[in-house]
């Protein structure tokens, strides 16, 4: 049993290899279901975007494409850097588990108002008129905002550990390598994204 304080802060301890992999990828399942529910697109390793409906297809490439950007990146600066000996399965489930909460991230746009906020700006800078949003729309969409800023922040967090237990990499050497690999990561998801998902659209 995982003492609670623990299971939210670092699972990582207790919960290793295949049956991180099995607990992540669910939950990677679980959120390509709530991000086309949602509309919500993960379409990067740190992005969360609010817009239109597209076909399923597209929120579970998004993810997958994600998935494997950051994993591949941080074994690869494991395999490099640590001096213990790294597993494929230790670094792909606990970084899969650790993207878990991204699960939440889409039940924000039940309340952001993103599309009205969005075309009230786009109206702004375009000269158009646009209906101005009240407060209490602008309150909920600053409220989406914080939520998801959150759940990003924690989702960093929960994926250093991952890649601090997974490789045996600690201290400002670990912090600076993760840093690194998450820009890079991300820099590639993108690239990957742009490339293979936007023109399927």
């Amino acid at each position: 049993m995982i003492p609670t304080k623990q299971f939210f802060t670092n699972p990582f301890v207790k919960v290793g290899g295949f049956k991180a992999l099995t607990y992540g990828l669910l939950a990677l399942a679980g959120t390509s279901f709530t991000a086309w529910f949602w509309q919500t697109r993960f379409d990067g390793v740190l992005d969360i975007h609010f817009g239109r409906q597209f076909a399923y297809h597209i929120y579970l490439l998004d993810l997958v494409v994600s998935y494997l950007s950051i994993t591949a990146i941080l074994f690869l600066a494991g395999l490099f850097f640590s001096k213990s000996r790294i597993r494929l399965v230790d670094v792909a489930g606990t970084t899969a588990l650790a993207r878990a909460p991204l699960i939440l991230a889409p039940l924000a746009n039940t309340f952001s108002h993103s599309q009205l906020i969005s075309d009230y700006m786009i109206g702004m800078m375009s000269g158009e008129e646009a209906s101005q949003p009240g407060f209490m729309q602008s309150f909920l969409f600053a409220l989406s905002v914080l939520i998801v800023l959150t759940i990003t922040i924690y989702v960093i967090v929960l994926t250093y550990k991952a890649f601090s237990v997974s490789t045996n990499l600690k201290g400002n050497k670990a912090i600076i390598i993760f840093i690194i690999s998450m820009l890079i990561a991300e820099v590639i998801s993108k690239i990957m994204i742009h490339n293979f998902v936007h023109p399927i659209i």
